[in-house]
């Protein structure tokens, strides 16, 4: 409901009200259950809202990739200012008009062997180029193709741009020639992960450290003061890149539960933390959790 109406929409709050009745029902009804049990809520993500990229900007972001690898966009994205100005810059980058104009030009043209596949998850955007073998470099990039990074992280909608540097790693670029090295933390310009706050630099080198991360990962702009974001799909409320109460995610748990010690970045930290606490619990009031690994065994566990 968050997703359609936003998350402080009217709508979702009597979705949440429901959900507070389900949860007390449960722990009504555990009071008469033959043993203890102790309810812990987990929220994996929050939902951030803000005015979607193609209602901002009248382009999506497949048109804006498409038109600084000098792809042809549509009419109506050609139109918009946006439109135009990434025309421009992959034009200008490449050295050429734009790809599919006329037949003779699309034989000159030495861009991309195919169009690049863009996917959207909220305000993060994926893009792939499906025929360049594994994980594209900036310098590749740089190289086959320059318009689309330049296009990108000079966008007003854009915040950064994560990408795979040959010799340097995973880089979060932002506009003006910032750069942010994430296996050093050297930042050259400003920081263009700065505006996302404490922990974002964790959770983008985390990313870049999945085996089938795309190509380029594109995370929308973001409004500290308001706290919106960009959606690259059609939500008023979104999740799945940075900016926001889409980054705050959060465990309830009983005050007898062990605190967690550091802060919980990712899946694995969330699930070696539920597992120490039902380690906690062994004993006859819980005979489910008799062999459970405590916290410190799980990395063992899991290397096995």
């Amino acid at each position: 409901m968050a997703h359609h109406s936003g998350p402080r929409s009217r709508d979702a709050y009597k979705v949440l009200n429901r959900l507070d009745r389900s949860i007390r029902l449960i722990a009504d009804a555990a009071r008469y259950a033959p043993r203890p049990y102790r309810i812990v809520l987990l929220s994996d993500h929050g939902q951030s809202h803000g005015e979607t990229f193609a209602g901002a900007y009248g382009l999506t972001l497949k048109d804006l990739v498409r038109a600084g690898c000098g792809l042809p966009v549509p009419r109506r994205a050609g139109r918009t200012v946006s439109g135009a100005e990434a025309r421009t810059a992959g034009r200008t980058a490449l050295h050429r008009p734009e790809r599919g104009r006329h037949p003779e030009e699309e034989k000159e043209c030495a861009g991309p062997p195919s169009d690049p596949v863009v996917l959207a998850s909220g305000n993060l955007g994926l893009v792939t180029f499906p025929e360049l073998p594994g994980r594209v470099t900036r310098e590749e990039i740089d190289r086959r193709f320059p318009g689309p990074l330049t296009t990108l992280v000079d966008h007003p909608g854009i915040g950064f741009v994560l990408v795979r540097g040959a010799t340097r790693g995973p880089l979060a670029l932002g506009a003006g020639g910032a750069e942010h090295e994430l296996d050093t933390g050297r930042i050259t310009g400003g920081d263009p992960l700065a505006p996302f706050g404490a922990g974002a630099a964790e959770a983008v080198r985390r990313t870049a450290g999945f085996p089938h991360v795309a190509d380029l990962m594109v995370n929308s702009a973001f409004d500290p003061v308001t706290g919106a974001v960009h959606a690259f799909e059609e939500q008023a409320g979104s999740h799945g890149g940075l900016g926001g109460d889409q980054s705050r995610p959060f465990p309830l748990f009983p005050g007898t539960l062990t605190e967690p010690e550091h802060r919980l970045a990712g899946a694995e930290a969330v699930h070696e933390v539920l597992r120490g606490w039902l380690a906690e619990q062994q004993g006859p009031e819980n005979p489910f959790a008799q062999d459970l690994p405590g916290a410190g065994e799980l990395a063992q566990h899991q290397g096995a």
